[in-house]
This record gives structure tokens, sequence and C-alpha cells, in this order.
């Protein structure tokens, strides 16, 4: 099956990951270990980075039809997801081998994958949020630096309740929580500055990945809650719980991997187009009687809009595009000549799609196959389809 055709299942990969974590009950319990708190904290990364290693996968894939900027931005992006579910591996390699009292333990060394990780995901959207063209962006770099820094000074300041721990390593801890969640969460905010720019088709990708990183920085807050306010030999770290927010923080990711994929490859993106936001949700999916309604060119010309990064640089054609909706009560049995409008409109959006969009490569070939692969058979619309030149599914 061609790749640009394949549609993504994520429930087969969760079932996979699911296995692997199971197995992990062969390990052996060393000693002066309880049973159920090694188990889990070995369970727990094994599953996060098998569904993480296969969201990486997919994003690499979809990002080949990307212009090389996207792909760098997404590149630290995944790259830094994946620093951080390879970072949560060593935990029970160090429960295994009693490294406990080591210095890569004692000395903070843990947590370089995630304040790298962290960072790279950071630097990531902020690189694809100034190719979405959001304005002033690149303020947000030095002042997130310089906040992160003193919210990290001031994090090891505050009073906390008492630890079996040097207050020194206890600070470390505090700190680095606050590096991560901080960056984070300063991600969510470039996701959403994003997402209100980007086009339909990948609203749902943005959507799972903003829940993605508002849970794991909201896992890095609640870790410095609870050591300041209850310490550190509770339940809440002795049971594993504090990775909860991590393990919903996978599953989205995996989602919006999934959904990023399939979008890319022009598959599980619906056929009906709507452009303003109050006809979709937050995940992009066309509200109520909308999404109901029979197909027709409009459809066709939504669609190629949709693809673009900003929808304001075809406005031109759009507005063409009102005018016509405007002036009827019903979308369908459209006259001859608001068809030839209507593909002049489809032309001038593809024409700049494949000469100027700034983030997605496409050609008049790869475009053309996926427009026609998703209506010709639906819309029945022969002027529309011989004005850009491609023969309707009636007269072939």
């Amino acid at each position: 099956m061609k790749m640009e055709t394949f549609r993504v299942r994520i429930w087969p990969i969760i079932l996979v990951a699911a296995v692997a974590a199971l197995l992990t009950l062969l390990i052996p319990v060393p000693a002066q270990q309880e049973w159920l708190s090694f188990h889990l904290s070995a369970a727990i990364p094994v599953f996060n980075l098998g569904i993480f290693l296969p969201g990486v996968f997919l994003f690499f894939t979809a990002l080949s039809s990307f212009k090389k900027g996207v792909r760098v931005a997404y590149g630290f992006v995944t790259f830094g997801l994946l620093l951080l579910s390879l970072g949560t591996i060593q935990y029970p390699v160090i429960a295994i081998l009693n490294l406990g009292d080591s210095a890569w333990v004692t000395q903070g060394f843990t947590e370089f994958p995630f304040i790298l990780g962290t960072f790279c995901v950071f630097l990531g959207l902020w690189l694809y949020t100034r190719l979405a063209g959001v304005a002033k962006a690149w303020l947000l770099l030095p002042v997130m630096i310089v906040g992160v820094l003193a919210l990290m000074g001031l994090v090891t300041l505050l009073p906390h309740a008492p630890v079996n721990m040097p207050e020194g390593d206890l600070d470390l801890v505090l700190a680095f929580n606050a590096w991560e969640g901080s960056f984070l969460w300063a991600g969510t905010i470039l996701l959403l500055l994003v997402k209100r720019r980007t086009s339909p088709t990948y609203m749902r990708a943005m959507a799972w990945l903003f829940i993605a990183f508002a849970c794991e920085a909201f896992g890095c807050y609640l870790i410095i809650t609870a050591i300041v306010t209850t310490g550190m030999e509770t339940w809440f770290f002795g049971e594993n719980v504090f990775l909860v927010p991590f393990i919903i923080s996978g599953l989205s990711w995996l989602k919006s991997a999934e959904a990023f994929h399939n979008a890319s490859a022009g598959v599980g993106v619906p056929l009906v187009g709507a452009l303003d936001s109050d006809q979709r949700n937050f995940f992009g999916r066309v509200r109520g009687q909308v999404a109901n309604r029979p197909l027709d060119c409009i459809d066709v010309v939504v669609f190629a809009a949709s693809l673009c990064t900003d929808l304001t640089q075809v406005n031109r054609y759009l507005d063409v595009m009102r005018g016509i909706t405007a002036n009827r009560t019903t979308r369908q049995n459209l006259t001859p000549q608001e068809q030839e409008k209507l593909a002049d409109v489809y032309l001038g959006i593809e024409t700049y799609l494949i000469e100027s969009d700034p983030v997605r490569h496409f050609t008049a070939q790869s475009l053309r196959r996926l427009t026609t692969e998703r209506y010709q058979q639906l819309v029945e619309a022969p002027v529309f389809w011989k004005k850009v030149g491609v023969v309707s599914a009636s007269a072939s």
C-alpha cells in the first residue's frame, strides 16, 4: 500500500506497547524494592517508549511533503519528545542495578534528557511559529530563557515538607522540573498561536499536540507541588502516580502523530469543507448540519484553501467564492457560470500552494491527485472539472 494513501490506526500500536509493558513483569524484583512500585516504574516507561517511537516515525514520514524549514522545526520537536521518552527508561535500569546512590542520580544527571528534550521541543515550536508568520514570535525565545532561569532560582527558595535527601539535590529536582514545565507550557502557548492560523486540515493534529504538551507541563508542575507540600516519601511517588499525566501526554502525542500523518496523506480528513472557525470545534471537525449536506465544487475549493498555511494570503480568491455563496439560498445546482468562477478560484489557490506556501511543498501532480481522488467521483460539476483540466466523473 502506498504511504500517501495509508491510513494509520493507533490501536495496534497501543496494544503492542501494552504487551511490551506487561513483559516487564517478568523482570525479577531487586532486593529492598517493593513489587508493585518496581514493576510500575518499569512498565510505564516501556509503555511510553512504545507509543512515542511510532509517533516519531509517523511524524517523520508525514514531513516528507513539507519544506525544509518545517522539517527542521518538527525535527527538533520529535527529537525532543524522543529524548523525554528515552529519559524515563533509565529509572527501571537504575532500580535493577541499584544505582540510586550513584553520582548520576544524586547529582541530577538523570534530568539531562528531560532538560535537553524540553528545550528542543520549545525551539522546534518556536521555529515553526516564525515560519507560520506569527508576529513578534522571535521575542519569546530570549524572554522564555531568562524567565525560566529566574523561575528555577525561585522554586529552590520555596519552603517544603521534610525530604530524605540533601537540600542541594532537592533544589536540583525542583529547578529541573521548573525548567521542563515552563518550556513545555510555553510550547502550548506557541501551539495556540499557530493553531489559530493553521489550515483546518491540521487542526486535529495541533489540538492533540497541545493536549500532549499541556499534560506534560502539568505533570512537571504537579511534581513540584507534591514535593513542596507532602515530600517524596508518599504514595504519590511510591506508587508512581506522578507518571499519570505523562501517560496521557504520550497517548495524546500518538493521536497527534496519527492525525498529522493521515492529514498529510490525504486520508481521514472530512470531505465537507468549512473555513469559518465557528463551524469547527477545537479538533477541527465540522459541526452539525454543515457536515451532513451534499458535496459540491465549493467543497473542492474549500479543501484546497484548507491546505494553505495562512488563509489571508488567498482571501482575494475566497472572496469570489463567498460572493457566490452569499447570493444563494442553496448550494445545489450551481450554474455553469458559477462553476467556472469557482474553477478560477481553485486554480488561483492551487497556484499559491505550489509557488508560494511557506510550509508545505506541493507539486501540480501531488495537489491535483489529492483533490481528484477525494472529490471527482462525488462532485457532479462538469464545467468546474473541465476548467481545472480534469475529466468529470460523468464524462468518464
